[in-house]
């Protein structure tokens, strides 16, 4: 009989369908080493809130649980959760995961395409193009609940970009936003 690697206790453990790995962790909740925070996510961290735990490890654990999620929209410009703790992700499905402190918005719809850039373990981040083309899309939410910027903030990003970088750049965003649309099938987005 093979024995299992010892659990090594970082501040995120996350379960495990094996048998050996969960009973480890039985094993370590019971010695009172470490505790359970979310569903098949524990820490050994015994004096912060899960909140404060879930908050500073959010990009890991969704790397972790979710492999393949793209950090998408308004989430993807500000690689934090919104005013009223939500984060958008685009995945497999469309999904509310409520987490202690945060709320994770999942959102079907394609995985990461090429230009798109790994983040955190398995999680990916929308590249500008793909993310300014989320943001125009139409959200029935507004302020922090909304997926997208305002159309403000989104103008105020196109700026900083000739600013920083010339028109020349704002061009070439453009014409890979285009492509990226078509990819994607945002053609009203685009437009």
């Amino acid at each position: 009989m093979e024995k299992s690697k010892p659990i090594h206790l970082q501040e995120i453990i996350y379960g495990s369908p094996e048998s050996n790995v969960s009973r480890q962790i039985s094993k370590l909740e019971k010695e009172g080493k470490i505790r359970k925070i979310a569903s098949r996510i524990y820490t050994s961290n015994l004096e912060d809130t899960p909140e404060d735990i879930i908050q500073r490890n959010i990009f890991p654990i969704l790397g972790n649980q979710y492999p393949g999620a793209v950090l998408s929209h308004r989430s993807a410009f500000e690689f934090a959760p919104t005013s009223t703790s939500q984060l958008f992700v685009t995945y497999k499905y469309t999904k509310k995961v409520k987490l202690p402190g945060i709320t994770i918005r999942f959102m079907e719809g394609r995985g990461a395409i090429e230009g798109d850039t790994s983040f955190s373990g398995e999680l990916m981040v929308s590249q500008r193009e793909r993310a300014l083309l989320e943001n125009l899309q139409v959200s029935r939410q507004t302020g922090g609940d909304s997926k997208t910027l305002s159309y403000p903030e989104i103008e105020e990003k196109l700026e900083k970009i000739i600013r920083v970088n010339g028109e020349a750049e704002l061009n070439s965003v453009r014409d890979k936003a285009r492509d990226i649309a078509e990819q994607l099938g945002m053609h009203k987005e685009f437009e």
